[in-house]
């Protein structure tokens, strides 16, 4: 028979080692298209880069929005009035956001974004649209 010390240091154990695993996936976001995880991206020059890259329409972008801790409702609206307005929580800390006019690394700093980043088309739509398989309910008759 197992001493107590043996069964409590096994559990110990295990509670470690998958305590760490999770860590690991802190900052995957899930998609329906698959799991992205970003690299820390804001510093002046990268959100600069990724402002002039972005693709936008009538002066909005849609991007995902990645963050340290989750932010509160006074760090919502700082990013709101910079003009980044979160809309759905996504997962891994992240939020699709509108942004209006130039991103601002300070801003993003300030409130405890960690990423920035634009999803591709493929990334946005169903899986299936993406491969060029519309379901039969959708096509015109």
């Amino acid at each position: 028979m197992k001493s107590p010390g043996t069964l409590l240091l096994i559990v110990f154990l295990f509670l470690v080692a998958t305590s760490f695993g999770q860590n690991d996936r802190k900052y995957q976001i899930r998609l329906q298209s698959g799991t992205i995880e970003p690299t820390a991206n804001i510093s002046s020059s990268k959100i600069k880069s990724l402002d002039r890259s972005l693709t936008r329409s009538g002066n909005k972008a849609l991007v995902l929005v990645q963050f340290e801790t989750m932010p509160d409702q006074s760090r919502r609206e700082q990013l709101r009035k910079a003009g980044v307005e979160l809309q759905e929580y996504v997962s891994g800390n992240a939020y699709t956001a509108i942004v209006r006019g130039a991103l601002s690394a300070d801003v993003l700093k300030r409130t405890g974004a960690r990423a920035v980043v634009e999803l591709s088309p493929s990334q946005k739509m169903e899986p299936r649209l993406a491969k060029g398989r519309v379901p039969d309910w959708a096509k015109k008759r």
